[in-house]
């Protein structure tokens, strides 16, 4: 019989992973664009400065690079939402070692979220093993709601 088991280890990379991700749509969301290794220049400007500023002659709103521009921003803006929202329906503490984790401007290591949290807030005085147990708990409950939980293959 085969039976499926989390592999925490990978799932918690996977969710990293997606933090990163995250950061990066953060980043380009607040400078206004978005990634130009993905898009196509307009014909006629492929060595423009600013392709997605350049109106050529009969430009039209309904242009398929517009389109697609419109879309990857709002993609973006969805995919930042939906993990604020997830990240937002955990246990106070687990929301805050995630944010100060990994929604910050760059992933901070364990010691350093565990340190700025204590430094934060006096209240939140706990062990380092219970801040890892929560981090590893919170990472794990982030992937099962995002869907992206791995599993190992077990057979008996």
């Amino acid at each position: 019989m085969t039976t499926y088991v989390v592999d925490k280890a990978r799932t918690r990379q996977a969710v990293q992973a997606y933090f990163a991700v995250y950061r990066r749509f953060v980043q380009l969301l607040n400078a206004g664009t978005v990634p130009r290794e993905e898009l196509q220049p307009v014909p006629g400007y492929e060595h423009a400065q600013h392709p997605d500023t350049i109106h050529a002659p009969g430009f039209r709103s309904t242009w398929p690079l517009v389109e697609k521009i419109d879309g990857k921003l709002r993609y973006m803006q969805w995919f930042v939402r939906d993990v604020e929202r997830v990240v937002a329906g955990l246990p106070r503490y687990q929301e805050a070692i995630l944010r100060t984790q990994y929604m910050g401007r760059e992933q901070l290591s364990n010691e350093e979220t565990y340190e700025a949290l204590l430094r934060a807030d006096a209240r939140w005085c706990y062990s380092e093993r219970y801040f890892r147990e929560q981090r590893a708990e919170a990472l794990l409950t982030v992937a099962d709601i995002l869907g992206i939980t791995l599993y190992l293959e077990n057979s008996q």
